[in-house]
């Protein structure tokens, strides 16, 4: 194929997505190409131009095939061919926001390289309980893959833990695949790292029922996301799933708070000087 016939079907299949889809394909560039042109604009380094450059053009290549497998596959598409969404999310959201939040659009850093050496290694620590160390049930299996995530937000904040969570589950997909990517899975690793923050907030004291209603919460939401996730890419029934999966993720939260709180409460309280311990 061409490059004139490439982006003609891409034309084509652009105009069936409907408007509101449309409208999310144009979002989805807006940001990168700010990034694109604010590098060439702006004194950064050759490096960093080309690099923003090349991550706007895959990006864009990335949405157009996303646009092309959706057309193809509509309801199947998340089962049939998520890589070139997950591509576009990758190179269009995850790495722009990453950047804005480390070094700025005018490279004036945002979040200390402290916080990203924490969160890279809870990133492998996750990656490494998710893939080795589960115990499975005839019907539900017990992870322990969120608990790292869970402490990435509490201790680096909502913006660090999303980045943690979000990039336990790619990594861990390329690197030690245990089947098809999921986007519903994806959301809920990525919500690991955000909504724990949040609740712990509501408390004025970080006490052991200040870190269950987190974990509790969290577990909650995440874990529903994931059924709902697998119910719907595998076609199984949606409340028989849930039904199933309950007495597996009411485990979870009794095990998750434990550890979460004997983590937070006990062990990183003991290095009060970090500003890992501050929860502004």
């Amino acid at each position: 194929m061409n490059v004139f016939n490439f982006f003609a079907n891409f034309l084509v299949n652009f105009h069936e997505l409907g408007f509101n889809l449309q409208i999310l394909c144009f979002g989805l560039l807006l940001l990168p190409l700010f990034l694109a042109s604010m590098a060439v604009k702006t004194n950064l380094s050759t490096q960093t131009k080309a690099f923003w450059i090349c991550s706007f053009l895959i990006g864009t290549f990335s949405l157009i095939m996303t646009t092309d497998a959706f057309i193809q596959h509509q309801g199947n598409f998340f089962r049939s061919e998520p890589i070139w969404f997950f591509l576009t999310l990758i190179f269009n959201v995850i790495l722009p926001i990453v950047y804005i939040m480390t070094i700025g659009v005018n490279n004036d850093k945002k979040i200390p390289t402290q916080h990203l050496v924490y969160g890279a290694i809870l990133m492998a620590t996750s990656i490494a309980l998710t893939r080795l160390v589960s115990i499975q049930l005839p019907t539900t299996r017990i992870g322990f893959g969120p608990i790292p995530i869970i402490t990435a937000s509490i201790l680096l904040g909502p913006a660090t833990g999303a980045l943690v969570g979000a990039g336990s589950d790619i990594i861990g997909i390329i690197i030690a695949p245990q089947g098809a990517p999921i986007f519903w899975i994806f959301m809920a690793q990525t919500l690991y790292g955000v909504i724990p923050f949040f609740v712990l907030k509501l408390f004025k004291e970080k006490t052991p029922l200040a870190f269950a209603a987190a974990t509790v919460v969290t577990q909650f939401v995440c874990g529903s996301l994931t059924t709902y996730g697998l119910a719907i890419t595998f076609e199984w029934p949606l409340i028989e799933t849930f039904v199933t999966r309950m007495p597996g993720q009411l485990i979870n939260m009794g095990v998750y708070s434990f550890v979460v709180y004997l983590l937070n409460g006990k062990v990183f309280s003991k290095i009060a000087t970090s500003p890992l311990t501050e929860i502004k």
